[in-house]
């Protein structure tokens, strides 16, 4: 379970870091980054099953979802994650965004850390995939850290609900009880 998550540079969160329960609820007033903060979740758990690209959704460009304050195109997702009867584990990845089309530059950074102490640098690998979500040959005490990463991350999906397809109508037609 993610037991908390922060999120850095990324759209309207410049630097934003928040508990999480088994039930969440976001209050807001519009505009203030509640969606950003659920599509940064929704990148950060996406980010260990496919692509970084896939994992950022909607449409964007170039620099589009790095905060405009940031000195650096680097978005930044971190969670310290508890499993049952492990030692608590911290996960973090650092994501480069090219000045250029929709590309992700791939993790600058990947680490993790065990029960509170330093953290370990995952070995970085030129692709569009962080090691975690991916597949490269690593040894098997390595892969089994990052298989269990990706265990308890989990998948996300992500729904948009669109006001106009939900509305219903002001009046009940009466002719399609007439029949």
């Amino acid at each position: 379970m993610i037991k908390s998550f922060t999120v850095k540079n990324y759209k309207a969160l410049q630097l934003v870091s928040i508990p999480l329960t088994q039930i969440h609820v976001l209050i807001g007033q519009n505009d203030t980054g509640k969606t950003s903060l659920l599509e940064a979740i929704h990148a950060f758990c996406a980010s260990t099953q496919g692509t970084l690209v896939s994992a950022f959704p909607g449409r964007w460009e170039g620099r589009e979802l790095v905060h405009s304050a940031a000195q650096e195109p680097l978005i930044e997702l971190a969670a310290n994650l508890v499993v049952d009867q492990l030692p608590p584990l911290a996960y973090e990845i650092g994501i480069e965004f090219p000045s250029r089309d929709r590309q992700v530059a791939g993790p600058a950074y990947e680490r993790f850390s065990f029960n509170e102490g330093d953290f370990q640098e995952i070995p970085k690998r030129s692709s569009n995939t962080t090691m975690v979500g991916s597949g490269y040959q690593v040894s098997s005490a390595e892969r089994r850290d990052l298989d269990l990463i990706a265990a308890i991350v989990g998948t996300s999906s992500l729904y948009r609900l669109d006001a106009r397809i939900m509305a219903i109508p002001a009046a009940i037609d009466g002719r399609l009880n007439a029949r």
